[in-house]
């Protein structure tokens, strides 16, 4: 009865009996819990093998550290490579290596990521942290501690600023708040042929404006490619110019936040477009004012940047054949988001000679109160209809009180209303003739043929000794920097 009723046989019975314990009635235990499979990996080599994955240098987050205490690699590196290094070393040691979905599974236990090192981290941050982790004398890392914490801090106080001014456009309606960044460069034809990942293509560029205004949110990107205009300050500049003739006529403040980068936001160009708008303003009797707010370096992060990744995003999970450049502008108008969506398709006529206005306007050495100009070292630019020829500015958000410089000015040039900016370029800008020679090696891919052989013709290479007037050379990141002899090195 006693087997039927638990189903056993007389075999389980006896095993048990045998090994019921001396003097309990319980039997002893079977022992299989103290069996380890062959292919466990030892305490000590998980150690080796974690201590190899720290190894390698890694970074936080300045964008997320209140949130995550997640690292990240180089974005060079991959689990597969980390591996082929792993294996090397363990044959350095003499060890056996583990195979590689055993350290791929160790690795997802190690809190870390990859990503692109440039597009996250701060270089005083980076430098300082290896400083303080290298220092052996106390009182020297105690200082670079101080000076870390300083600089973060230094940096949240921005991050704090714009987040007032943009409370401050919800409750009142004559405050806009604009952010604004240049996009990575977008290839043209965007296809998925292997061929492509070695030709040279056309740059699709897009300067997108996350604006704040009447208590809702809104973005406008403004779309080119390089072939009518570059990435310099005059672009940039001219973006800005007709976003603020578009103002509502409500408007009395816009708070502009960009990077600091030196050949885009930080620099006399934009001082000068700034000044021209304030005069053209003021002529027109219309009253507003005008700050420029820089982020810290290294930690630039806007609400701009969602925007940037969301086109990433629809990029790569796209069906769209993007072809040419205005294939770009129809992707981004077709981005899904909670807030509405501007797309601009930028003419070469509109993209104005900004560099023009030196000759009206000119930066002082000295402020005045005879105070020598660091240009480099202002993070807040403010502009008046009050006072159209005088410049304020601050070194820090925090501060109280603006210093303030007069722009000298030509009195014999006609009023802002009546200047003329002409266009930068009249003409297509001359593609290099090595990326020219990549674009037709592309065509048989292409669909719309008949763009590109149109597309090419006003591109043609020069005949034998000419040389076109406004031929660049294909450093396509030359533009963004201070050229030798500029006015901001005179005032530094």
């Amino acid at each position: 009865m006693f087997m039927a009723t638990f189903d056993i046989r007389d075999r389980k019975i006896r095993t048990i009996a045998a090994k019921k314990s001396a003097g309990g009635g319980i039997a002893a235990d079977d022992g299989r819990l103290k069996n380890e499979s062959r292919l466990t990996v030892c305490a000590e080599h998980m150690k080796y093998i974690k201590k190899h994955m720290l190894s390698f240098p890694a970074y936080t987050s300045h964008y997320g550290r209140a949130k995550s205490d997640r690292l990240y690699l180089s974005g060079d590196l991959s689990v597969a490579k980390m591996h082929q290094l792993y294996q090397e070393q363990c044959s350095m040691d003499g060890l056996a290596p583990v195979c590689y979905n055993t350290y791929r599974i160790i690795f997802n236990t190690m809190n870390l990521s990859f990503r692109k090192p440039k597009i996250d981290t701060c270089d005083i941050c980076d430098r300082l942290r290896v400083q303080i982790k290298t220092e052996v004398d106390v009182i020297e890392k105690r200082a670079l501690e101080n000076q870390q914490e300083d600089h973060q801090q230094a940096a949240q106080k921005v991050y704090e600023e714009k987040r007032r001014d943009i409370q401050r456009s919800k409750s009142d309606s004559t405050v806009r708040v604009v952010s604004f960044d240049l996009q990575k460069q977008l290839p043209t034809p965007y296809l998925t042929c292997g061929r492509t990942f070695y030709s040279r293509q056309l740059y699709t560029l897009n300067l997108t404006m996350y604006l704040s205004c009447l208590g809702e949110n809104s973005a406008a990107c403004y779309i080119w490619d390089e072939t009518k205009a570059r990435r310099g300050s005059q672009e940039i500049g001219s973006c800005i110019m007709k976003d603020l003739l578009g103002i509502p006529s409500g408007i009395t403040e816009v708070i502009y936040y960009s990077d600091r980068c030196g050949g885009q936001n930080l620099n006399k160009n934009i001082v000068f477009m700034f000044s021209y708008m304030i005069e053209l303003f003021a002529e027109r009797g219309r009253s507003l004012t005008i700050l420029h707010k820089f982020m810290r370096t290294g930690h630039s992060h806007m609400e701009v940047d969602t925007i940037h990744a969301a086109i990433e995003r629809t990029k790569r999970k796209t069906s769209i054949d993007i072809e040419t450049p205005r294939d770009w502008v129809f992707l981004i108008a077709s981005v899904r988001r909670s807030i509405p969506f501007k797309v601009y398709e930028m003419t070469q006529a509109e993209f104005k000679s900004i560099s023009d206005l030196s000759k009206r306007y000119r930066i002082p050495q000295n402020n005045a109160t005879g105070e020598r100009i660091k240009f480099k070292e202002i993070m807040v630019f403010k502009y008046s209809t009050d006072h159209p020829r005088i410049v304020e500015y601050k070194k820090d958000v925090s501060e109280h009180c603006f210093q303030s410089m007069s722009l000298a000015t030509d009195d014999n040039l006609p009023n802002a209303d009546h200047i003329v900016l002409n266009p930068i370029e009249d003409h297509p800008i001359m593609l290099p003739e090595a990326k020219l020679k990549d674009l037709k090696n592309l065509m048989p891919y292409i669909k719309q043929k008949e763009y590109y052989s149109a597309f090419l013709k006003t591109l043609q290479e020069p005949k034998r000794g000419r040389r076109p007037k406004n031929h660049i050379e294909d450093h396509f990141e030359s533009d963004i920097y201070d050229k030798p002899g500029s006015d901001e090195e005179d005032i530094d």
